[in-house]
């Protein structure tokens, strides 16, 4: 069995008026780069400004630690 690998660039940009599919990332285009990096600052300054865990690292699923606790306590 192959397993299922999903793939998505750092930064995605999307025209949704004319490309509601998101076929093509405008991300990467030197057109689009002032766009791109308002958008990321603004985004940034939004995790700060409400204390976005994944500012200091991955967030553990629920799940798994619901699995190490259930591990530790048989």
């Amino acid at each position: 069995a192959v397993p299922a690998v999903a793939y998505h660039p750092l930064v995605e940009l999307y025209d949704l008026e004319n490309d509601p599919f998101e076929q093509q990332n405008l991300a990467e285009r030197s057109t689009e780069q002032t766009i791109r990096a308002d958008l990321v600052a603004r985004l940034y300054e939004w995790m700060r400004a409400t204390g976005d865990p994944l500012l200091h690292g991955a967030v553990t699923s629920p799940t798994h630690e619901r699995a190490l606790a259930a591990l530790q306590h048989p």
